[in-house]
């Protein structure tokens, strides 16, 4: 017999979005009958975690080309912070080369030259 929201053996269950709070997830399987010959019993553990209500602190930032030779850069996070996108030749040396107030944004620049460039979005103030 299978529960509602029971899956086999090894897969994912997506519960969805969850409230803030602190839930217990209890999650019963059967024990091997090679190790306990009594097959009507199950093996049952609890899970305890917490949902914060704090929104997500880490921007995401997505980079793809365009057909004219740009990069676009996308940056998805928290409407009301102000970011800063910084590019760097060696993940040592940081310069800003974009700030805006808000999320999601994007922004397009050019290539510019065929040498590594990296890029980050950081958050400099919060809502």
């Amino acid at each position: 017999m299978s529960c509602p929201g029971s899956v086999p053996a090894n897969d994912t269950l997506v519960m969805g979005a969850l409230e803030p709070g602190d839930y217990t997830l209890t999650v019963y399987g059967p024990i091997d009958p090679l190790f306990y010959p009594y097959p009507s019993l199950t093996l049952t553990a609890w899970i305890s975690f917490s949902v914060s209500n704090a929104p997500a602190s880490t921007p995401m930032l997505t980079l793809s080309p365009t057909n004219s030779g740009l990069v676009k850069l996308d940056v998805a996070g928290i409407s009301g912070a102000t970011y800063i996108i910084q590019s760097s030749p060696d993940f040592i040396n940081w310069t800003s080369i974009w700030t805006n107030q808000g999320a999601p944004f994007w922004a397009t620049l050019s290539g510019g030259t065929n040498d590594s460039c990296y890029f980050r979005t950081l958050i400099i103030s919060g809502p």
